[in-house]
């Protein structure tokens, strides 16, 4: 009887896949930004290698995004409820005031994005 070497266990991916396409960018190009190899960053990208605290802030930072976003928000998803709040949180204060007043309107006409 053999015995087979234990699975490899697997982590849940980051979405930097997702925000690569998203972004236009290439894995090496991250991999240069951050000063990790392009094969770290496949490995993370596709849940084979967990990731750091200290790298996963570093990838989110070079792609101009938060770790939130970077862990929770699929950017090529447009009905993401959390793409949605992304983009909220990226309103500055100030403007507060203004962005409520378009929700409050595209919630109270039902517009959609065929409807445009």
């Amino acid at each position: 009887m053999q015995s087979s070497a234990p699975p490899r266990p697997t982590y849940t991916p980051a979405l930097i896949s997702a925000w690569l396409e998203h972004l236009g960018w290439k894995p090496a190009q991250l991999a240069r930004a951050v000063g990790i190899s392009a094969m770290q960053i496949g490995r993370l990208a596709k849940g084979e290698r967990p990731y750091t605290q200290p790298n996963i802030e570093a990838i989110a930072k070079a792609l101009g995004v938060t770790v939130v976003e970077l862990l929770a928000v699929d950017p090529t998803d447009p009905q993401s409820r959390l793409r949605v709040a992304a983009e909220i949180a990226r309103i500055p204060p100030e403007r507060y005031a203004e962005a409520i007043s378009y929700l409050a309107y595209l919630a109270e006409k039902r517009i959609t994005p065929d409807a445009e």
